[in-house]
């Protein structure tokens, strides 16, 4: 006869033990438009593939980075950009 392996019982979480998250506020729309002109203007400041990848980063968190992003690194970069001078 073969002996069967027992396997440990799956241990569950119950649902109510879970705390519940509330879901991050949506950017104002002034801030994103200021997202958004901060990355035409990357484009500006750095030709070539920098300016591309801010300008493509920023978009982004524009789009739906807002939800997930909390160190404040794009909005620093946002802050950045406007304040540079022209090129």
């Amino acid at each position: 006869m073969i002996p069967y392996l027992r396997w440990p019982a799956p241990s569950y979480t119950p649902i109510g033990a879970i705390p519940a998250q509330t879901p991050p506020e949506p950017s104002a729309p002034h801030e994103r438009n200021r997202a958004r002109a901060a990355a035409r203007r990357a484009r500006q400041l750095w030709p070539g593939p920098v300016g591309e990848l801010v300008e493509r980063e920023i978009e982004a968190w524009t789009e739906f980075g807002w939800r997930t992003e909390h160190t404040g690194l794009i909005p620093r970069l946002v802050d950045q950009v406007m304040k540079a001078p022209s090129p």
